[in-house]
Order: structure tokens, then C-alpha cells, then sequence
């Protein structure tokens, strides 16, 4: 089920054009033809050098697709940063399971790499997600480190 609103689908519509090859291709050759027809032609020319009238509707264009855009990139963002909370949660509660189990001397110290394997795992998703914030990130990034270190301490220190 699609949540978002009709207008949110029109942004999202505009921003996968225009953001398209098939867009640059076409304003590439419409350009191409406006500049041609209007240097070739000095008696049919609709608009003249300096080209005031392509000025205003490349204005124009710019103008109507900014909001277009702006709106699909922080929709875009307000999700990835859903995404970013969701899974700093879900390593938060892995690290201290982890450290739980840890700490009531269980012997299965199998159990315990792999639950170190799923938290690096993690950390190596959280890295490859692209962070407006990027002091806060690096913060909760040292953060998980620091856990994951004691995590590994712990698991040392029962085999020696």
C-alpha cells in the first residue's frame, strides 16, 4: 500500500524525470533546436541574441522544479533518517543482549561471536548510510565501537 499523498507522488514523478537521462536528452535537443533556429534564421527568429526569452523560460523551468525536488529529497531524507533511528535501536538492544550474555557466564561462547558478527555487521550497514548529521553519526558510530571493544575484552578474558 502506497502511503503517500497525491502530491507527494507528483513530486516524485517530476524529480524521477526531470533527474533522468531521457530529460537531459530531451532538453539537450530542444535547446539545441531553439539556439539553432534562432542563430540561423535572422528574419524568422522569434527570439534574438542574446536569447531573453530561452533566459526566462530556463527561469521559469528552474523555478517549478525546485519546490518539486526540494519536497521529494526531505521525504527522502525524513526516511533514511527512520531507517538510520531504527537500526541504532536495534544494534543499541543487540550490544546489550550481548553484554548480558556476557556477563551470566554462559559458556557458549559460540553464541556470543556470532552476536559480536550480527552487531559488526550492523555497524558496517549504519557506515554505508548517508547521514545528514554527520557529528551526531559519528558520535553513536564511536559509541557502538566502544561496545563492540568491551564485547571482544569480555569474550578474551573468558578464554585466557
Amino acid at each position: 500500500m502506497d502511503e503517500r499523498t497525491t502530491a507527494q507522488k507528483i513530486s516524485d514523478c517530476v524529480t524521477y524525470f526531470v533527474g533522468s537521462w531521457r530529460f537531459i536528452l530531451y532538453f539537450f535537443l530542444i535547446l539545441s533546436a531553439w539556439l539553432t533556429f534562432n542563430t540561423i534564421t535572422n528574419n524568422y527568429c522569434f527570439d534574438p541574441y542574446p536569447f531573453i526569452l530561452l533566459n526566462l523560460l530556463l527561469s521559469f523551468i528552474a523555478a517549478f522544479q525546485a519546490p518539486f525536488i526540494m519536497m521529494s529529497q526531505n521525504r527522502a531524507e525524513a526516511k533514511q533518517d527512520r531507517a538510520y533511528r531504527g537500526l541504532f535501536q536495534e544494534l543499541k538492544e543487540l550490544t546489550e543482549g550481548v553484554m548480558e550474555l556476557v556477563k551470566t557466564d554462559h559458556e557458549d561462547e559460540v553464541k556470543y561471536r556470532k552476536e559480536l558478527a550480527a552487531l559488526t555487521r550492523a555497524m558496517k550497514e549504519m557506515v554505508e548510510i548517508d547521514h545528514s548529521d554527520e557529528v551526531q553519526y559519528k558520535k553513536e558510530i564511536s559509541q557502538l565501537i566502544i561496545e563492540t571493544h568491551k564485547i571482544q575484552g569480555m569474550l578474551d578474558n573468558k578464554n585466557n
